[in-house]
């Protein structure tokens, strides 16, 4: 059976900067048909490397907070992951190996973040865990209900076309497009595909967390670095998190090497993935939070 090469993955760092674009586009941006790239996308799809495409909503941008807790315990992978999707909020959870976990998750205030991490904690057994926070925009962009509505409509399908989305709002298809560009535009969200990282078979996938104060060079990062697939900013500590991809470990120890030699950087720490999962449900509780009155 065929597996993931660099041209699908092509495709998706293409469809991760904005996973509506039209397939005709992305081929034009690396070399295809439009038919290529959606016969691809498909075929990614079936062999189960590709979910499919959802929401994401920016830590950075919306005013609920939210944050990346480090775990480690000595559980077994399936009873952790199990367990830790009972936490409410939980957007994205990581194994990697050696017992080590990372889950996503947004919370309500500190109060609500301290009761996670005590329930984390007591649900997996952790015998360490460490925090890792988003900043947050001075001004979050004002947003409404409809707002809210269209972003929930998307997280199981977030490249439904705009008539079937006006529909299940019910607004007119400007309204729709109109607001859809607009938080894309304040980066409030986007549109992204949801990739099944461990189903990619010979590519290996890691994370970088590199500890430094110039946090501005991400931007420089993701230009410099073809192997990246997407990087993150945190402000406590002062992180930049990037997710890679390898043909071998050979390639990995490259890759550090190079970000230790170009970057000033306090310390740097990689995980390689063993499982992934994407929880579409905090889309409902951050939605909650924003419009305690309900979206109906």
């Amino acid at each position: 059976m065929p597996i993931m090469d660099p041209t699908d993955i092509n495709i998706l760092k293409v469809l991760w900067e904005d996973g509506r674009k039209p397939y005709y586009q992305v081929g034009e941006e690396i070399g295809l048909s439009g038919n290529a790239v959606k016969r691809r996308v498909e075929q990614m799809i079936r062999r189960g490397e590709l979910e499919g495409f959802s929401v994401f909503i920016n830590p950075r941008v919306v005013p609920v907070p939210s944050a990346v807790v480090e775990i480690r315990t000595r559980k077994h992978r399936e009873e952790v992951l199990n367990s830790l999707k009972k936490v409410k909020g939980m957007m994205h959870l990581v194994s990697c190996l050696g017992g080590r976990y990372y889950g996503e998750f947004w919370y309500f205030n500190e109060d609500d973040l301290e009761s996670k991490l005590l329930l984390v904690k007591d649900l997996v057994g952790a015998y360490e865990m460490k925090i890792y926070r988003y900043p947050k925009a001075r001004t979050p962009p004002k947003m409404k209900r409809t707002d809210w509505r269209i972003i929930r409509a998307l997280k199981n399908d977030g490249r439904m076309p705009l008539k079937v989305l006006s529909k299940v709002v019910g607004v007119s298809v400007k309204t729709v497009a109109n607001r859809l560009e607009r938080m894309v535009e304040q980066g409030v969200m986007r549109i992204g595909p949801v990739v099944n990282r461990p189903k990619t078979l010979e590519t290996i996938w890691f994370s970088l967390f590199i500890e430094t104060q110039k946090t501005l060079q991400e931007a420089r990062m993701r230009k410099e670095f073809e192997n990246l697939w997407r990087t993150d900013v945190f402000s406590d500590p002062p992180t930049i998190y990037g997710v890679f991809y390898a043909r071998s470990v050979h390639q990995i120890d490259d890759t550090i090497e190079e970000l230790v030699k170009r970057y000033d950087i306090s310390t740097i720490h990689y995980e390689i993935f063993v499982e992934e999962l994407f929880l579409r449900d905090y889309v409902d509780y951050v939605s909650r939070i924003m419009c305690p009155e309900g979206l109906d």
